[in-house]
């Protein structure tokens, strides 16, 4: 329906894109979600066996795109991003993270080397994490203004 409509509200859309980074405010409208359970494994009559999936509006996820845009050139200019981040990074996937494990266990193994290898399962990792600790590492990393206060609407 909106690449229907989207003659009809892109100047809204702009201006209210536009008015959000101008201010570092999150519409708290466009926070609002539906949440449901989603099986993982086990007994389905065990509640740690569900994880939260959240739907979003198609507008949340919009903004989240255009802020992302603005933020990632910034990070990979001050190389603030690892090479060896494989998750959520464009163009990087998990079978990205395999092969250049494997390329690393082979290298070293063909020149004779011991190869030590820790896995850590961080799939909640970000459930976890403190967001005024978060804001206090995005600011570390120069993320200020405008930009550090729309992190802390959103969040």
């Amino acid at each position: 329906m909106i690449k229907q409509t989207k003659d009809g509200i892109i100047a809204p859309l702009v201006f209210i894109i536009n008015l959000v980074l101008l201010t570092g405010i999150f519409p708290s409208k466009l926070k609002e979600c539906i949440v449901k359970p989603m099986f993982k494994k086990g007994s389905k009559l065990k509640c740690e066996n569900y994880r939260p999936l959240t739907i979003t509006s198609s507008f949340s996820k919009l903004f989240e795109k255009i802020i992302l845009q603005r933020i990632e050139p910034f990070f990979r200019k001050n190389k603030l991003i690892s090479d060896n981040q494989f998750g959520y990074k464009k163009g990087k996937s998990t079978i990205d993270a395999v092969t250049s494990a494997v390329d690393l266990i082979s290298m070293a193994k063909s020149g004779k080397d011991t190869v030590i290898t820790v896995f850590l399962d961080l799939s909640k990792a970000f459930d976890c994490v403190n967001h005024d600790t978060l804001l206090k590492i995005l600011e570390k990393m120069g993320i200020r203004g405008n930009a550090i206060k729309l992190m802390e609407t959103f969040l």
